[in-house]
């Protein structure tokens, strides 16, 4: 005789909305396409182990390629819990600042803002000038 076990979970709904690496993904892609590929991006996960309190992190790398030279920097990293994305932590290298998002457009508005720094569009214009 089978004894049924009736389902406890209530209806999981999933909301609508970006995850970090999605968000930066696209960004990368965006990159490859508006240099025509000369200089593209890439992006490197990896979690890491429980802390003491039992809190697991994820860590994106924003990777900034540049193929024909073989040189590669990273530009940006994003830190949030493996299990909540937001608030996060955004770390912009090459400006030396650090940056705490609490939502996915202050996110996007950040990623802009950094993209749109002259000292980050003068290294994307080096790249592109060293590699032709």
């Amino acid at each position: 005789m089978e004894n049924k076990v009736e389902n406890l979970w209530p209806k999981i709904m999933i909301d609508s909305f970006n995850l970090p690496k999605a968000i930066l993904s696209k960004q990368a892609d965006y990159l490859g396409e508006s240099t025509k590929n000369i200089v593209t991006a890439k992006i490197e996960s990896y979690a890491s182990p429980n802390d003491s309190e039992g809190k697991s992190n994820t860590k994106h790398r924003f990777i900034v390629y540049a193929p024909t030279l073989n040189y590669q920097f990273e530009l940006l990293s994003v830190e949030h819990d493996t299990f909540a994305s937001y608030p996060l932590l955004l770390t912009c290298s090459i400006l030396e600042k650090k940056y705490y998002p609490e939502t996915e457009k202050g996110f996007i508005e950040r990623l802009s803002q950094i993209f749109n720094e002259p000292k980050v569009q003068n290294a994307i214009k080096t790249l592109i000038a060293q590699s032709q």
